[in-house]
């Protein structure tokens, strides 16, 4: 099951939409613990007292590990795991409680670092049954006492959690408009799961949930998705809920209590729309952008005033003006702003600071400060639209700046997750432009491979980060390497809009915004698809310019300018968007424009270029260019042209590949001339210039598809070929035609190669496999000799060699073979076989990349995943095929054999491989000096019985040769003439039958 799925760099120390904290304070110093929403998992840090920027988690709650990211919960792996925490509590006994909103529940993992097993123990569930449910209100119609609606639809509901001094829960339920009481009687040592609230707060009884009719702001009779809450020293409960405002309820409490007091709400009409005694506000696509919780400084309680970016403090309940002179008091401190009317973003800055907090204005995808707690030192606050925890000193009652931060490696930065050269983020782009409320590319990015450079660079576009990552050399591309240089940004660590403004409504030559769609030309010049700009940048040969220098665009289409406000209103000259890029033979360019559902081709003048600002010559999907209705092309995403420029475009809406006329021939709006239908939202095609093959990206469909061409297409709409993918957004073929594909799902870039045989009938034959040279079973160890197949339809090259001398080279015919990759010694080389030795660091009880490829091309011929054990004893013979007559020795030095046996209690030295790591062992390829024992004794089988300990008198590598075995035993006295059959067990593995079932038997021949 694929787990690490998050945007950017996931390592145990970041955030993804953090949504809550707690601290425990039943230890000194306090826990700090951290509700990591976007990453469905709690990370907690042991000292909050302590911690500095960067540091990493102490402990993981609701994940198997600190990398692993995906949702769980009873639909998946792991149903003590969570799934989109949007709330935390720490009891007096430092029992952790998270609202685990995905799942309907509230689980308590009793004291997290008290204990000490693989995985976390949950002792209680509140709102399920069990671990094994996970439905709003446990599946039931209504809600009862003992149900929970955190989640309605595959949406998540902010709620939130807390105990009062007698140790009652407290939790509200948004999804049926409610705050519950659990008793503290119902939370003791071996308490049942699904407790029964014993009081409910927002409705009359247990099985409501509805709004009254008509509810305005200042009434008191209702709760509307309450989220955040907290208790007073006086007891008193005060609720954000999401009318934009927080209410009071007094004790003693009653169900069905109504509201002692509102704040938030002015009723002045000529009161500014923002200020002191407001909370909360609207967001540009007309959503109430409530506080969203609430703590309290001693007996202040403080707002987190989340739709405007702010945090504010109040004087004591006790201290409030009466209803009659103030509706709702007046805040006293203001926190993350220059005042109260403020309302900005960090503050209107390009980046945060340790004084600001983001917020959902201009952007309403964008979170802000949504919980605190103080410990009595420092106000600790999520802020969670710079995915990070701030850490404010109190000095003289007063909160100074933040001098500490989690999440980020300084306060200057706010990535989702971390960045740092390493990573991607194809999907959850709430940064990108929105369009009546929904964002069109909230997922997307593409790869491009500029074959004509030496050595051929690889480019993604990474919108989630605003930038484009170049690699000089696509072959030396791993897991952890950092790109060579950064396009849109002046390095690794940022990823703002339009750099270095932060603004979408400030374009420049530099940054970008949301960039997918990438094309290389002749000269290594970078074509980007500027997606939420509507335009497309030209960037002269990226890794030709002087490095250090920021990249500058050199030539602009779409737009009439780089710099200022995008206009995007269709038409010949500008773009709506900018998405697919494709370039024609004679150079011209071929542009994308999702939101106006349209092709636009700018024509380059023959001998010369292109203009900024200029006009496109023709419009595919539209009848001209001021139009946008989706008639023909219903969102068109990437696109590509064939050798003859004929236009394939992933039409995404219309669940189809279409084909167009030759583009600069076809004229204005030609007729789609075939497609490749029944696709689910494909958002990336591409075509082979040399074979015409097609690759359709069909992202709903979790596959990419191959067609031999357009004639096959026509004939016989069946791929020739599928690989399975994780939301797969864009493909790009490497110079050799092996796919390279943009996972959207996933986050990441696949490189795919044609497979190494890793079948029970390698190199066509029966029972064979590629693992041990000896034996042939799939089994690989560090120091063996491994032999690896080809697949009939695929080769290891053309070339034949066998080694020369010693040491052993990790180059033989042109080829290398590496193993995790580390180069490995080559014994043989050939088109459908190659020797050689596993290098003796492969780390064992994983499964590690066995990679083939050209050298003088970094053509990669072949690679699989193949587990790698310490230790994989398989037994040489004579004929080479694993079974039969064993190489073997006798005693006088003659081959034993059938005219030469072994004497009965005579030694015979038997040649295996698969011992694994042994102290003292030779470097790779080199040969063993002397004798170099195992780290312990194989059991020898001869005959019918395992020979005593004793008789083994030798089991080390052979002197002088490189990856052999060498084992010296006694011949049982009582063995018959004839072959006898003979096999070893090591580490508990045995030579002759492995797991798959297949047998081999080996023998030798002995005379009494």
């Amino acid at each position: 099951m694929l787990t690490a799925i998050a945007p950017n760099l996931v390592e145990g120390r970041e955030f993804n939409n953090p949504q809550a904290l707690a601290l425990d304070a039943s230890v000194t110093p306090p826990i700090l613990y951290v509700a990591d929403f976007g990453n469905n998992r709690v990370l907690a840090w042991k000292n909050a007292s302590a911690f500095t920027k960067g540091d990493f988690a102490d402990k993981v709650i609701g994940q198997r590990d600190f990398l692993s990211t995906a949702a769980e919960g009873p639909a998946a792996d792991l149903t003590t795991g969570v799934s989109n925490p949007v709330a935390i509590a720490v009891d007096a006994s430092g029992n952790l409680y998270v609202a685990d909103a995905g799942n309907n529940r509230v689980l308590r993992y009793p004291a997290p670092f008290a204990q000490t097993a693989d995985l976390l123990t949950v002792d209680l569930v509140i709102g399920q049954p069990n671990l094994s449910s996970r439905s709003e209100n446990a599946g039931l119609m209504v809600p009862t006492a003992n149900t929970l609606a955190l989640e309605s639809g595959g949406s998540i509901f902010r709620a939130g959690i807390a105990f009062d001094a007698e140790g009652n829960l407290w939790v509200s339920d948004p999804g049926n408009n409610r705050v519950l009481r659990f008793p503290v009687a119902e939370l003791g040592a071996g308490a049942v799961n699904q407790p029964s609230a014993d009081l409910v707060l927002g409705q009359n009884d247990f099985s409501s949930n509805s709004l009254p009719a008509n509810p305005t702001r200042s009434s008191k009779n209702y709760l509307s998705q309450p989220a955040g809450l907290a208790l007073d020293p006086g007891g008193r409960l005060f609720v954000a809920d999401s009318a934009n405002r927080v209410v009071v309820y007094t004790p003693p409490f009653a169900t069905g209590e109504s509201i002692a007091r509102i704040m938030g709400v002015v009723a002045t009409a000529s009161a500014p729309p923002v200020g002191a005694s407001t909370l909360g506000a609207v967001g540009s696509n007309g959503q109430a952008l409530p506080p969203q919780s609430v703590f309290m400084v001693g007996s202040n309680p403080y707002v987190a005033d989340t739709g405007n970016a702010r945090i504010l403090g109040y004087d004591p309940f006790t201290q409030w003006p009466s209803e009659s002179l103030a509706f709702s008091p007046a805040a006293m401190v203001v926190i993350g702003q220059t005042g109260f009317q403020s309302v900005q973003s960090n503050q209107g800055l390009a980046q945060p600071t340790a004084g600001t907090f983001a917020g959902p204005q201009p952007n309403p995808f964008i979170g802000g400060p949504v919980a605190a707690a103080f410990d009595g030192v420092d106000l600790f606050v999520v802020d969670s639209g710079n995915n990070r925890v701030l850490a404010f000193p109190q000095s003289n009652g007063a909160f100074s700046a933040a001098t500490r931060v989690l999440g980020q490696l300084d306060f200057e930065y706010n990535s989702l997750n971390l960045i740092d050269g390493r990573e991607v983020g194809f999907s959850g782009n709430i940064g990108s432009c929105s369009v009546n409320g929904t964002l069109p590319f909230f997922a997307g990015g593409s790869a491009v491979i500029d074959s004509s450079a030496t050595p051929p660079h690889l480019y993604i576009a990474d919108p989630l980060n605003n930038r484009i990552l170049g690699y000089r050399d696509y072959r030396k591309v791993n897991a952890d390497g950092v790109a060579d240089l950064v396009i849109g940004q002046p390095g690794f660590l940022t990823a703002l809009v339009n750099y270095p403004t932060n603004n979408p409504t400030q374009a420049n030559s530099q940054g970008l915004w949301s960039p997918e769609g990438l094309a290389v030309d002749g000269n290594g010049n970078l074509y980007v698809a500027d997606a939420c700009n509507a335009r497309v940048l030209r960037f002269p040969a990226p890794f030709a310019q002087t490095p250090g220098v920021m990249p500058s665009a050199n030539l602009v289409l779409g737009q009439t300018s780089a710099f200022g406000q995008p206009i995007k209103d269709p038409s010949g000259q500008t773009l709506t968007s900018a998405y697919g890029l494709a370039l024609t033979a004679s150079g011209g360019l071929v542009v994308s424009d999702p939101l106006a559902n349209r092709i636009l081709y700018f024509q380059k003048a023959a001998g010369g270029d292109f203009q900024t600002g200029e006009s496109a010559s023709e419009v595919f999907g539209q009848p001209d260019f001021n139009s946008s209705l989706p008639t023909v092309l219903a969102g068109p995403h990437l696109i590509a042209v064939d050798a003859n420029d004929q236009l394939y475009v992933a039409d995404t809406g219309n669940n189809r590949i279409a084909a167009f006329p030759s583009v600069p021939t076809a004229g204005n709006n030609p007729p789609v001339l075939f497609s490749i239908p029944q696709l689910t939202n494909p958002y990336g095609v591409f075509v082979n210039q040399l074979t015409g093959e097609i690759w359709a990206v069909d992202t709903g469909g979790n596959q990419v598809l191959r067609y031999a061409n357009s004639a096959a297409v026509i004939t016989n709409a069946a791929p020739s070929a599928t690989l399975g993918v994780f939301g797969p957004v864009g493909l790009a073929l490497d110079p050799f035609g092996n796919p390279i594909v943009a996972e959207g799902s996933t986050n990441r870039v696949s490189f795919y190669y044609p497979a190494i045989d890793y079948t029970t009938c390698a190199g066509g034959v029966p029972g064979q496999l590629s693992g041990n040279a000896a034996n042939f079973f799939g089994r690989f160890a560090p120091g063996m000799l491994a032999t690896i197949f080809s697949f009939a339809s695929a080769s290891f090259g053309d070339q034949t060699a066998l080694f020369s001398a010693v040491p052993i080279s990790d180059g033989l015919g042109d080829v290398q073979v590496t193993v995790g990759g580390t180069p490995a010694p080559l014994m043989l080389v050939s088109p459908g076989q190659i020797n050689f030795q596993v290098p003796g660091a492969t780390p064992v009880d994983v499964f590690q990349e066995i990679q083939v490829s050209q050298v003088s091309t970094g053509q990669v011929f072949a690679s699989w995943l193949f587990r790698i054990d310490a230790e994989s004893p398989g037994l040489f013979t004579v004929d080479g095929s694993g079974s039969g007559q064993i190489a073997a020795l006798n005693a006088d030095g003659s081959v034993n054999d059938a005219a030469n046996p072994a004497k009965a209690g005579s030694l015979v030295t038997l040649f295996a491989t698969g011992q694994g790591v042994v102290s003292a062992m030779p470097a790779d390829g080199r040969p063993a000096q002397g004798a170099i024992e195992t780290g312990q004794t194989p059991q020898v089988f001869i005959n019918s019985d395992y020979v005593p300990a004793a008789d083994v008198k030798y089991s080390g590598l052979a002197p002088g040769f490189v990856g052999l075995w060498q084992i010296n035993v006694i011949v049982p006295s009582d063995v018959p003439p004839g072959a006898v059959i003979v096999f070893i067990t090591y580490g508990g593995i045995n030579s002759i039958l492995d797991p798959n079932g297949i047998r081999r038997i080996t023998t030798i021949q002995t005379t009494p």
